[in-house]
């Protein structure tokens, strides 16, 4: 266990943040068992309302990450995907927030399917395939550069980010490596924005039909 004469106030900030945003959503998740409805909104011992009622279904999204250049960016997938983690930002080139990438990360709930690919020349290549297990949470430049310096270094270098640390977030997911085919690779490809380019460094969201 990391020392925590050693974490920084701004990281200890970020932990307790986490925390009671971990501890919210048991608290939600604890009172819907007493009440004794599942995950249908049904009660036990009395009908279900299927009528009125809709299950919710997951929502797919292909994302993106960081980093300069094809290379940089798959060793940043990689390391995401090792530690069950996706970082992105709301950083817009010129300074400020980007709104469009605010709303994206409002509409991601516990439950949706991430697609995070990695493409290979001249054949198929992977995709780390994830499930979404918490809310977006917030992240710090201090917590980057001291737990997940090789990131720091693929997408910035030395110079560090210009995003500030309100610019920063994350979300905790459990990742698979999932080879693909012919066919979902180039259905991926297609599935993206601008024509197929991302202008800016920030984790792209972009919701599968």
């Amino acid at each position: 266990m990391r020392s925590f004469s050693r974490v920084t106030p701004d990281e200890l900030r970020v932990l307790r943040d986490n925390c009671i945003t971990l501890v919210k959503q048991l608290d939600e998740e604890i009172q819907l068992r007493k009440d004794g409805i599942g995950a249908t909104g049904s009660v036990p011992g009395h009908p279900s309302p299927t009528t009125h009622v809709e299950d919710v279904k997951p929502t797919e999204y292909k994302v993106g990450s960081w980093g300069a250049g094809y290379q940089n960016k798959r060793v940043i997938r990689k390391i995401m995907a090792d530690n069950g983690i996706w970082f992105t930002s709301t950083w817009r080139k010129g300074g400020g927030h980007n709104q469009a990438m605010i709303n994206s990360l409002k509409s991601i709930k516990p439950g949706d399917i991430f697609h995070m690919c990695g493409y290979q020349v001249g054949d198929p290549g992977f995709e780390y395939r994830g499930i979404v297990e918490s809310k977006v949470m917030p992240l710090t430049r201090e917590i980057i550069r001291s737990n997940y310096r090789n990131i720091w270094d693929a997408a910035w270098g030395d110079d560090g980010p210009k995003e500030t640390n309100d610019h920063f977030k994350q979300i905790i997911v459990s990742w698979k490596r999932i080879s693909l085919t012919l066919e979902s690779e180039k259905g991926l490809r297609k599935l993206v924005t601008n024509g197929g380019k991302c202008t800016e460094q920030r984790g792209t969201i972009i919701k599968l039909a």
